[in-house]
């Protein structure tokens, strides 16, 4: 548990979103344990790339929105000790001095295009330690035609005695006049000078102008909370005001309205203490269930974590953001009700959209800030309820893990359904019929080659379904199932086309796995099978030369493949046709890891390695993989107890394939009943 996290109650007084007009005017102070300007050329680039692509691409009525900046007021002693102009009020900055540097230099670059004659700061920076800094600022100078278009833009010669900070701003100055005079990179669109104007715009706008706008979130202080030990907590601790610190700040700030007790009747004099002890006591419960909700999806097993995400956990400083992206739908797979009606100008690939989405709900008008708590608390106690039940468990951490390879989520739209539905109406309507969605497909013309995404999609359904069907195998463990980048890999041995050709290790590798495979194999063999034992030794030989020889060539490795392949072929009286060898009946799922090491092995080889890694807990096996070459698919044959497990044949692919389908059955069933309603409506 990230305990920093539960040290940041409190400290913040007031935060605001701000559009760049309410910049002007400000004074701002940068205090002496603030380094000095040191964004690269790469970071201005990117950002008047991305505030391009925003004005270009983006709704008209949607903003632009900055990481935020956080301030404290500066009392009358830190004015009078810094020789700050005391008549001006004046701001600490304690965290985003870099963001503002850079935006005071665009701001002040596009005065030039809207002709003002004696250009100011667009806002005041006075650095502590480095009190003449601001004066580069005015080194922009502007030309103009007799048309009163811009002509271009240039710099003062700089100076050689331009102290270091000095020097980066001027770098950034040059690095925003390359970005509108000099050609991008070709995934770059860069504005002409001339057409700067257009991207000056978004720094006139105002907040609800109903136009492109760009804005940042504006944070104060408490006025107890020392500037420098926020600082340090910021950088040193790699505390960051992510969407979750954001929405912590709203519930927990001195101006959160929790109103009084419904149902009470105070006097005025009553009022105020009345208040004051309700948002105490609900503020407590928050803070209280916060922590419990972040330990549940803290588990040391991740189980809970993995049934709701394909996502990386260490990706979430505090992992309760997840259950805000799911309310505020921002990897939804349709945005569905976004339950405020003023929201259309948020986007959703903005880094602060979820906390904006929460922020917007409460600024509406249309939730209190212990309603949208409540909310959270309804959504978390929904999810562990589908967590806890066995079938929906499987059910739905299929379909997450099946929208999350799409990059999107299922669970808001789920959540959204659950609060309307029966929960018989919810299992078919909404959890049977999108699983039957995700397999539609005939299962028998399926191929490697064309349909890889599809058939690793059955297969993963197919290894949830065993356990969900089959309790005494335990829950799906979605916290492995997830982790594991999963390949496809045919069972049957295909060609030696997966053996590189010109790496002399891969060669080693395969020879010394097939000699240890072969070795093992010789055990299945009677002593008076002395033609089968003295082939398989002639193999090992001729094997373990290869395996000595320094000029060993790749087509020797490929005719000693094609010898092993054939030897087990001659085992083989149920011989696999070639146009089965990419059906889905040859295939099953193994970890990237575990199929190149497999890959180029006949099915007993890859048996044995498996057996190994599942024996040794090296790698995670999927119980439909196990069932594969352990042979279990074929458990209802009357010779299940003596039948061969060193190759995969004609009967084997039949009970697999049938395996898969009937317990897919229920979800295609829905698919065809589905259809033929279609097409009966039609």
């Amino acid at each position: 548990m990230n305990q920093s996290y539960y040290n940041m109650n409190s400290i913040y007084n007031s935060f605001t979103r701000m559009a760049m007009p309410e910049l002007e005017g400000k004074h701002l102070f940068i205090p002496e344990y603030q380094r000095g300007y040191r964004w690269q050329e790469r970071q201005i680039m990117q950002l008047l790339s991305d505030l391009n692509d925003f004005r270009t691409n983006s709704p008209r009525d949607s903003f632009y929105c900055l990481q935020p900046i956080v301030v404290k007021p500066c009392d009358a002693q830190t004015i009078v000790a810094n020789g700050l102009d005391e008549k001006m009020t004046w701001y600490e900055v304690i965290d985003g001095q870099q963001r503002l540097t850079t935006l005071h230099l665009i701001m002040t670059f596009s005065q030039l295009t809207r002709k003002v004659e004696h250009p100011s700061d667009a806002f005041t920076i006075y650095y502590k330690t480095r009190p003449n800094l601001g004066k580069i600022f005015g080194h922009f100078r502007g030309h103009y035609n007799a048309q009163g278009y811009l002509d271009g833009i240039t710099l003062d010669e700089q100076s050689d005695s331009m102290d270091i900070d000095s020097f980066h701003i001027y770098q950034a100055m040059l690095s925003i006049l390359r970005w509108f005079t000099e050609n991008g990179p070709k995934y770059e669109k860069r504005l002409p000078i001339r057409q700067f104007t257009k991207m000056d715009s978004l720094f006139q706008e105002e907040k609800d102008s109903g136009e492109h706008s760009i804005q940042i979130i504006w944070y104060e202080l408490n006025d107890d909370t020392n500037p420098r030990d926020m600082f340090n907590r910021l950088n040193n601790d790699k505390i960051q005001l992510t969407n979750s610190e954001l929405i912590r700040a709203i519930f927990l700030s001195d101006s959160a309205d929790y109103g009084l007790e419904e149902g009470n009747l105070y006097d005025d004099a009553e009022k105020k203490v009345a208040s004051d002890m309700n948002k105490q006591r609900k503020q407590a419960h928050i803070v209280e269930e916060w922590d419990a909700i972040e330990h549940k999806l803290r588990e040391k097993d991740k189980r809970f974590w993995a049934f709701l995400t394909n996502r990386e956990r260490e990706d979430y400083q505090n992992c309760i953001e997840l259950i805000f992206d799911f309310i505020s739908k921002k990897y939804a797979t349709s945005t569905g009700n976004n339950k405020i009606t003023s929201a259309s100008d948020l986007r959703r690939e903005d880094e602060l959209y979820t906390f904006l989405y929460f922020d917007r709900l409460l600024r509406s008008g249309e939730k209190s800030p212990w309603q949208l708590w409540l909310d959270i608390e309804n959504c978390y106690a929904i999810l562990c309820n589908w967590f806890e039940d066995y079938e929906l468990y499987h059910k739905i951490g299929y379909l997450t893990y099946y929208y999350n390879r799409q990059r999107q989520d299922i669970i808001p739209v789920l959540l959204d359904e659950a609060i309307s539905m029966s929960k018989s109406d919810f299992m078919q309507k909404c959890i049977n019929n999108r699983i039957a969605e995700t397999i539609k497909f005939d299962f028998e013309q399926l191929n490697y080659l064309e349909n890889a995404e599809p058939i690793l999609m059955i297969l993963a359904l197919y290894n949830i379904e065993l356990h969900r069907t089959n309790i005494s195998l335990g829950r799906m463990p979605f916290q492995l199932f997830k982790s594991i980048p999963w390949t496809l890999e045919h069972i049957h041995a295909q060609n030696s086309e997966g053996i590189d050709n010109n790496k002399r290790d891969v060669w080693d590798t395969w020879l010394d796995e097939n000699i240890k495979m072969l070795t093992n194999f010789k055990l299945a063999f009677a002593e008076s099978e002395t033609e089968r034992l003295t082939e398989i030794d002639r193999l090992i030989a001729n094997m373990q030369a290869c395996r000595n020889k320094q000029d060993l060539r790749f087509k020797e490795v490929e005719m000693l493949f094609n010898t092993v392949l054939d030897f087990f072929d001659t085992l083989n009286a149920d011989k696999n046709e070639p146009s089965d060898m990419h059906k889905l009946s040859n295939l099953t799922l193994l970890s990237s890891t575990l199929n190149t090491r497999v890959g180029n092995m006949v099915f007993e080889g890859k048996r044995q390695c498996i057996v190994e890694a599942d024996a040794t807990g090296s790698e995670y096996i999927s119980i439909g993989t196990k069932r594969v070459f352990l042979k279990y698919v074929n458990h209802a044959e009357p010779d299940f107890d003596v039948q061969q497990l060193y190759f995969w044949g004609k009967r084997d692919r039949k009970n697999y394939e049938k395996e898969i389908s009937q317990l897919l059955a229920p979800y295609v069933d829905v698919k065809n009943k589905n259809n033929s309603l279609s097409n009966n409506n039609e």
